[in-house]
């Protein structure tokens, strides 16, 4: 059964897009934060190398560390997730696809957060510029199923969204 989960009167936080509060529950207030939807992409690469992906590296506060990580990004209020999910492709790596698949979606930390994630394939990739956000400092790479496996050994793929990716993209081979 669904319910309408709104912060009550104990909102701690509202910024432009995210704010936390206190819910009520027939078991007390617990914590919640209210967090846009958001769209991450398996986006293939064929290069030398073969079948590639598109990775980019960025230093993530969360984790007090640089993380490896499929393209990604929070939705607009004004834009579908298909939308928000071209839109962050071509910001943060400066490629556009001609062929899209939605693959799933899933809540990544669905007791304290509102935020559904939706991963999608991107194919036929053409590069066109990147754009990323200002405040974003990113490094895009290229890697093979077998390196991305290796830096997800390594610790270096640490985010669940790239991880789900990485199982997807393994039962597709």
């Amino acid at each position: 059964m669904a319910r309408n989960i709104q912060p009550n009167d104990n909102l701690l936080y509202c910024g432009k897009e995210i704010s936390f509060g206190l819910i009520a529950t027939k078991h007390g207030q617990r914590p919640m934060l209210f967090y846009p939807e958001a769209a991450g992409i398996l986006a293939f690469q064929p290069n030398e190398k073969g079948e590639t992906v598109l990775f980019v590296e960025q230093f993530r506060y969360g984790s007090n560390c640089l993380s490896l990580e499929i393209p990604a990004g929070k939705r607009d209020s004004q834009e579908t997730i298909e939308e928000c999910a071209r839109r962050e492709l071509k910001e943060e790596t400066g490629y556009e696809a001609r062929q899209w698949q939605y693959i799933m979606s899933y809540y990544p930390a669905i007791s304290v957060c509102t935020e559904k994630l939706y991963l999608f394939e991107a194919r036929e990739l053409f590069f066109t510029g990147a754009q990323p956000d200002a405040d974003e400092e990113l490094n895009v790479m290229q890697l093979t199923f077998e390196e991305a496996m290796r830096a997800l050994d390594n610790g270096k793929i640490i985010d669940s969204k790239t991880i789900i990716a990485l199982q997807y993209w393994r039962q597709k081979r």
